[in-house]
C-alpha cells in the first residue's frame, strides 16, 4: 500500500505542475496514468478503466475545492451564470457516470482516447476564443442548461472536470476571461462532486474491487494524487507564465495523440 501511495503522490506532483502550466485539466493526465498504474497493483484488468475514470473524478473533486475557494475570494465567479449552468452539469454527470458504469472496460478506454484526440486537435489548432472585456454579457440559461448537460455527460463519462469545454462555452457566449475561468471552476466542482457520488454508489459491490476503494473511487489514487497536485499547482502556474504558451500546449497535444493511439490499439 505504501508503494502505491508513493507512486500516486509522485503522479500528483506531475499533474500539479503540468496541468496549470499547459492550461488544461488534470483529468487528461490522471486518467491515462491511472489506466497504466492501477492494473499493476493486482486489480482485475476489467475494472481498470472504471477505477481510472472514477478515481480521476474523485481526485478532481478535492483539487477543485481550492480553485473554487480562490476564485470566490477574487470575486470572479458569476453565481447567476453558475446557477443556470449547474443543473445541466449535475444532471449530465449523473447520466455520464451511469453510462460509464454500464460500458465494457475496453469501450471506456476508447471513448476516453477519442476525446483525447479531439482535445489534442483543438490544442494543435491554437484557437482560443476571447472574452468581451468591459462589454461582457451573461449567457442565458436557455444556452447554459442544455450545454451544461452535454458537458457534464461527456466529462463524467471519461473522468475529466469539463473546464476545457466550459470556459470556451462562456467565452463564446460573451463573458470576460476572468469571469469565464472563475465561473468554470465552480461548474467543474459541481460536475466532479456529482460524478464522484455516482461512481461511488454505482460501483458498490462490483466484483473484484480492491479493499481500499469506495465504489469506483480507488483510495490511494484519489488521495495521493490530489494532495500533491494541490501542493504543486502554484509552481505549475508560475512555470506556465514563463513558458511560450502555444508551444507548450502543442507539445502537450502531441503527447495526448501518442497516448490516445496507444489506448486505441494496445
Amino acid at each position: 500500500m505504501l508503494g502505491e501511495l508513493a507512486l500516486f503522490l509522485a503522479l500528483g506532483a506531475v499533474v500539479g505542475i503540468v496541468a496549470p502550466a499547459a492550461g488544461i485539466g488534470g483529468g487528461l493526465l490522471m486518467v491515462p496514468a491511472f489506466l497504466f498504474l492501477i492494473p499493476r497493483f493486482g486489480i482485475a484488468p476489467g475494472l481498470a478503466a472504471h477505477l481510472a475514470v472514477g478515481s480521476s473524478v474523485g481526485a478532481a473533486t478535492l483539487m477543485s475545492l481550492s480553485s473554487v475557494s480562490a476564485h470566490g475570494r477574487q470575486q470572479t465567479v458569476d453565481w447567476r451564470v453558475f446557477a443556470g449552468l449547474a443543473p445541466g452539469l449535475a444532471a449530465g454527470a449523473v447520466l455520464g457516470g451511469l453510462v460509464a458504469h454500464h460500458l465494457p472496460d475496453a469501450v471506456l478506454h476508447r471513448v476516453f482516447a477519442g476525446l483525447m484526440l479531439v482535445i489534442a486537435l483543438w490544442l494543435l489548432a491554437g484557437f482560443e476564443p476571447r472574452g468581451q472585456g468591459a462589454a461582457e454579457r451573461r449567457p442565458a440559461p436557455a444556452v447554459t442548461l442544455p450545454a451544461g448537460f452535454v458537458i457534464g455527460t461527456v466529462s463524467t463519462m471519461v473522468g475529466i472536470g469539463g473546464g476545457s469545454m466550459i470556459v470556451p462555452l462562456l467565452l463564446f457566449a460573451g463573458m470576460g476571461s476572468a469571469a469565464a475561468v472563475g465561473t468554470s471552476s465552480a461548474g467543474v466542482f459541481a460536475t466532479v462532486l456529482t460524478g464522484s457520488l455516482v461512481y461511488m454508489f454505482a460501483g458498490r459491490g462490483a466484483p473484484g474491487l480492491p479493499a481500499a476503494s469506495l465504489g469506483y473511487l480507488y483510495g490511494p489514487a484519489v488521495l495521493g494524487t490530489a494532495v500533491t497536485a494541490m501542493a504543486f499547482a502554484p509552481l505549475g502556474a508560475r512555470i506556465g507564465r514563463r513558458l511560450p504558451p502555444r508551444l507548450f500546449k502543442r507539445l502537450f497535444a502531441l503527447l495526448l495523440v501518442g497516448v490516445a493511439v496507444k489506448l486505441f490499439f494496445f
